[in-house]
């Protein structure tokens, strides 16, 4: 008991001196932090007696005081009380020796200690690194620390000391692109046994910078030691009204934990950082500690679909209705498919989504589209829309009309290329009807040649070139299309013999 209540007054006196030091140097807790690369709650606990600042930081907060670490815990240098000189000049040989020994007895000393006290604090160190879950630790809130043998690391999202997987011993398959937006980038992603890591790299400089860490597994913690099957309860507690809620927001099958409810953590101070928990039945079963991919916060009270919590409770006093009219073009088509993907509707339930898609699609800014997505991945954002088209069964003629009208849209170079394969398809399932609407609007003709050019393209691409030409040949001939069709259909096969013959 002695013991405990020492530390405890050792504890609260260098809090004592570390907050009396920063307020004489006119630093908030903030500032301190920021210079010493740590949470402000860190330096918080410090002052309040919770924990004590370890050797490193003992050193910098020294350093950044102008004063010794023994000044800045308290040690007292002692002095010789006067009077107490040895006097008399007798055998002064002797003396002189005894003088000497003394000088290096106390050096002698004076060097054992300093590696005992080095050693001590070694120890010392390296026993909280390995016990203790807190600030210090996990470096900050958006961070998961674990168990890694003898010793518990963590990692942070951030800026990385070295390359990965940063003395953390993670290992996994490490795979990664380059998008043609970012030429100087890097964007890796590593599948270990049980987390996964997004980081970017800057090619010229090496420099790595996690953006993403997810896990299911109750391995991992929070620095307020919050883990995978964790309940919901528990969660609350630990957060408090500083967490907001997505209510009902559920998961897709192709997302890595299932969910029905969303929670996020984000300080003031770090606005673009975010501790997401995933909860599903009021258990969570995922946890994701991400930095906000587009330079905005990922998650922010709309009162529409996220809120606040008071007294642990969503606040629904300010619940607006959404308003169609401040959503995108492009949003309004990227929400209708992830419903579409993301529930098992009814045909009839299914229907209005499926419009606001098709009929979206020639108002479409394809580049503003593919940002909706997962950072760095703006081509498959695009990509997952197109193969849901070509996965369906059937269109309806009007459908069909939207999908060739599209291409009044920005659809250029790669995003044209991969459209391609989709009049492709649609026409192998719907070819007569699909002959038939492009002659439907005559005041579009253009954009109707177009659209009979990248069919051509586009089965040449997928290797049906022969198929294709085979249809439309078996339509001309059939005399089942109307005579305003016919011309469209030998455009199609024209360009297929005449411009991608040679390919196929």
């Amino acid at each position: 008991m002695w013991g405990d209540e020492s530390v405890k007054q050792q504890r609260a006196t260098l809090g004592d001196r570390i907050q009396e030091l920063r307020r004489a140097q006119g630093f908030s807790q903030e500032d301190l932090a920021e210079r010493l690369n740590v949470s402000r709650q860190a330096v918080s606990k410090w002052e309040t007696g919770l924990s004590s600042p370890d050797t490193d930081n003992l050193i910098l907060l020294a350093s950044l005081f102008e004063i010794s670490v023994d000044e800045l815990v308290g040690i007292e240098t002692r002095q010789t009380p006067p009077g107490k000189e040895a006097t008399g000049r007798r055998n002064t040989g002797m003396t002189n020796a005894y003088g000497v020994a003394r000088v290096i007895i106390t050096f002698m000393t004076i060097a054992l200690l300093v590696v005992i006290v080095i050693v001590a604090a070694s120890i010392w160190f390296l026993s909280i690194r390995g016990e203790r879950p807190d600030e210090e630790l996990t470096q900050g809130e958006y961070a998961l620390s674990w168990d890694s043998g003898s010793r518990r690391v963590s990692l942070h999202i951030g800026p990385q000391e070295g390359q990965f997987p940063w003395n953390t011993g993670l290992s996994g398959d490490d795979t990664f692109f380059t998008s043609g937006d970012m030429p100087g980038a890097e964007f890796h992603t590593v599948n270990c046994d049980n987390i996964s890591i997004d980081y970017s790299r800057n090619i010229e400089t090496g420099r790595e910078f996690v953006t993403s860490i997810r896990t299911t597994s109750l391995a991992y913690s929070t620095s307020r030691g919050i883990r995978p099957s964790d309940t919901e309860m528990e969660l609350i507690a630990a957060y408090g009204d500083s967490l907001l809620v997505k209510p009902e927001y559920y998961s897709s099958k192709n997302e890595f934990c299932m969910y029905n409810t969303v929670y996020a953590f984000s300080e003031e101070t770090d606005g673009y950082n975010f501790l997401i928990f995933y909860v599903l039945d009021g258990q969570i079963t995922g946890i994701e500690a991400r930095a906000a991919g587009d330079g905005s916060p990922a998650f922010y009270v709309d009162n529409v679909h996220s809120f606040r919590l008071v007294n642990g409770k969503p606040d629904y006093s300010q619940k607006q209705d959404p308003d169609l009219e401040t959503v995108s073009k492009e949003r309004r088509v990227y929400i209708a498919l992830h419903t579409l993907l993301n529930y098992s509707l009814t045909d009839k339930d299914a229907a209005p989504h499926r419009d606001t898609v098709f009929s979206g699609l020639r108002f479409v800014d394809w580049e503003a589209y593919g940002k909706l997505g997962e950072l760095g991945k703006d081509a498959d954002t695009v990509q997952q829309l197109f193969t849901w088209i070509k996965e369906q069964e059937a269109y309806s003629e009007s459908e069909i009309i939207d999908l060739q009208l599209a291409l009044l849209s920005n659809l250029e170079e790669t995003y044209a290329d991969m459209y391609s394969s989709v009049l492709c398809y649609v026409f192998l399932k719907e070819p007569a009807v699909f002959i038939e609407c492009l002659r439907i609007n005559p005041d579009n003709a253009e954009n109707s040649k177009r659209v009979a050019e990248l069919t051509a393209y586009g089965a040449a691409s997928e290797g049906v070139l022969e198929e294709v030409k085979a249809t439309l040949q078996e339509w001309i001939d059939c005399g089942a299309l109307t005579d305003g069709a016919v011309p469209w259909a030998e455009l199609i096969l024209q360009y297929c013999d005449e411009t991608y013959g040679e390919a196929g």
